[in-house]
């Protein structure tokens, strides 16, 4: 998988869980999502869908980094959040997970987004909205599951911290090209696999 992960000596001091919802970014937040941003582009370079996602200390050093693996793992689950998640809770202390931020360059789905829930990472900031997304997917008949991930996390206790969307014009840049008229270009998103996939899919 194209993941990577550093793991970092961090104080393990519970985080703050009030769920708030915040409005804009720091220059640090913003800087983070940009690189997430980064990750969705070379998903796409890798022949995946353009979704990528990092896991950052409140120093803003990165712990974990993912992208979506979706075709070239031939795996309907390989979103970057969850790759992320999965490696993170592989690789990191609890400590780490229950101080750290997680940026996604678009709001986790349901399935991530109580992946993330269950790991105790307990702050999510993304750019582009689920509703955002579905807007640029223009209707194209796919699989569209329409539970944003903010609303996930607003019926879990403790509530985890979520910010977003931002950045829109550069999250939604990376989708650039994938379609035409409101229908995906399916060969940008199948060149690497054999195997035929959803033209459109989250993660």
């Amino acid at each position: 998988m194209f993941q990577h992960c550093l793991t970092l000596t961090l104080n393990p001091d519970e985080p703050d869980m009030k769920g708030n919802t915040l409005t804009s970014l720091s220059p640090q937040d913003e800087r983070l999502l940009m690189a997430a941003i980064g990750l969705a582009q070379r998903a796409r370079d890798n022949g995946n869908h353009p979704f990528g996602a990092l896991l950052a200390a409140s120093s803003g050093d990165v712990l974990c980094e993912a992208e979506n693996t979706v075709v070239t793992e031939a795996d309907v689950t390989g979103y970057a959040e969850l790759n992320l998640v999965s490696k993170a809770c592989r690789t990191l202390t609890a400590g780490q997970l229950r101080t750290a931020t997680l940026y996604a360059s678009t709001e986790p789905c349901a399935m991530c987004s109580g992946a993330i829930y269950w790991s105790r990472i307990p702050r999510v900031v993304y750019a582009l909205g689920e509703d955002e997304l579905a807007v640029l997917a223009g209707g194209s008949g796919e699989l569209i599951l329409q539970l944003p991930g903010r609303q996930v996390f607003a019926a879990g206790s403790p509530r985890v911290e979520v910010s977003g969307p931002h950045l829109h014009d550069a999250a939604a840049a990376v989708h650039k090209g994938l379609l035409d008229v409101g229908r995906p270009v399916a060969s940008n998103l199948r060149s690497r696999s054999s195997r035929t996939w959803p033209a459109w899919a989250r993660g």
